[in-house]
C-alpha cells in the first residue's frame, strides 16, 4: 500500500524561514542541515492520516509505513519516496543526543532529557519560527535499527531514553528522508538534445 502525504507548495526558498540547524520548508517539511535530512513536520501522521487510531503501531508497521509513503505536493512539482525511521547513529543506550531523534529533540529543539518536551523551534533572538505537529509527550518513538532479531532501538518521549523494545510494542513512527527534498522543487531540469 502507498500512502500519500499532499501539500500545496507555493513558496520560493527565498521566503524560507532559515535559522540554525532547522529549515521549515513549508507546507510539512523541515530540513536539519547538520544531520542533512528531511522531517515530516507531523510527528505522528499515523494518527493524522486514520492509519491508526491513536497512531501507535509496531515495528514492522512503521517500517512500512515509512517505505511505502510518498510526499507530493498538491501542484505536482515535488515528489519524494525512500522515507525511513530515524537512525538511532550507534548502539549507544541512555540519555543520549547521539540519534537523529536526540540532536532533534535536544540540540535543535532545546529540551532537556528527562523534562518535557517543546515541540517548537525558536530563533537566536527567541522568536518563535514553528513547531512540529503531534510531538508525542509520552510514549517511544521507533528506531530503524534492530540490534536483535525481535528488539529494535526506541527512544521514550517523556524522558529522552534511548533503549531497546520489542518489535511487537506498540510506538509512534516520525518519518524522515535523507538530503534536503525541500530543494527538489527548484531544481532546473537538464537540457534536452
Amino acid at each position: 500500500m502507498l500512502y500519500k502525504c499532499l501539500y500545496n507548495y507555493t513558496q520560493l526558498i527565498a521566503s524560507s524561514n532559515t535559522y540554525s540547524a532547522l529549515i521549515d520548508r513549508d507546507n510539512g517539511l523541515i530540513y536539519d542541515d547538520v544531520l542533512d535530512i528531511t522531517w515530516l513536520q507531523d510527528a505522528n501522521y499515523a494518527q493524522t492520516n486514520g492509519l491508526a487510531p491513536d497512531g501507535k503501531m509496531t515495528k514492522s508497521q512503521a517500517k512500512d509505513l515509512a517505505e511505502n509513503f510518498e510526499f507530493t505536493s498538491l501542484d505536482g512539482s515535488i515528489s519524494a519516496i525512500n522515507w525511513r525511521l530515524p537512525s538511532a547513529l550507534n548502539d549507544q543506550v541512555g540519555y543520549t543526543l547521539e540519534s537523529e531523534l536526540g540532536s532533534l529533540l535536544y540540540d535543535s529543539l532545546g529540551n532537556t532529557p528527562g523534562s518535557g518536551l517543546s515541540s517548537s523551534f525558536f530563533g537566536p533572538d527567541n522568536d518563535f519560527i514553528f513547531s512540529f505537529s503531534n510531538l508525542q509527550p509520552t510514549g517511544f518513538y521507533w528506531f530503524n535499527e534492530q540490534p536483535e532479531a525481535d528488539k529494535s532501538f526506541i527512544i521514550w518521549s517523556g524522558t529522552g531514553w534511548l533503549g531497546k523494545g520489542k518489535n511487537t510494542w506498540t510506538g509512534y513512527a516520525w518519518l524522515v528522508h535523507d538530503g534536503d527534498i525541500g530543494c527538489l522543487l527548484y531544481t532546473s531540469p537538464s537540457p534536452r538534445d
